[in-house]
């Protein structure tokens, strides 16, 4: 059974997962030896190239080792350290910063109607309307109508 922290996508490899900072957290995905070199010459920690791929002992030091580098800045100061270099890196934003993104601001990937904002579906098609969620048992007596239930055992069901 896989177990988290020891396998190469959960927590096992240190070139892959989620980095607390000073202020803010950082997703690391820099799985392809090119990005790990990169992130690794970023931090001048080079000598941790071939640990960053361990699964064992190793692994935990060169994880250890970038967590004590990431806990030096905060998340938008590594952004900025970050940002002339080709890095699979990113801030993980934190509540409402998520709808600030410039990222989502271009894609327009949130709509707001009666004062809830929504996440768009990122496959458009066509202009939809956006409509409120179904109240709990609006819809009951319809699909039970539907289902094959009489009128008296709709009735029976809904009242």
């Amino acid at each position: 059974p896989l177990e988290r922290g020891t396998e190469a996508l959960n927590g096992g490899y240190a070139c892959y997962g989620v980095y607390e900072t000073k202020a803010g957290f950082l997703a690391v995905g820099s799985l392809e030896p090119k990005f790990s070199m990169a992130l690794l010459t970023a931090v001048n920690r080079t000598d941790l190239a071939a640990a960053v791929y361990d699964l064992g002992p190793e692994a935990a030091r060169a994880r250890s080792e970038l967590e004590k580098i990431f806990k030096t800045r905060s998340a938008t100061e590594w952004k900025t350290h970050f940002a002339q270099v080709d890095l699979c890196v990113e801030v993980i934003n934190e509540g409402d910063d998520v709808f600030a993104d410039p990222q989502l601001v271009a894609r327009q990937a949130f709509v707001t109607r009666d004062g809830i904002t929504h996440v768009k579906s990122p496959l458009v098609s066509g202009d939809f309307a956006i409509t409120p969620a179904p109240g709990l048992g609006q819809h009951t007596a319809e699909i039970l109508r539907e289902s094959g239930f009489t009128v008296d055992e709709v009735r029976a069901l809904t009242s």
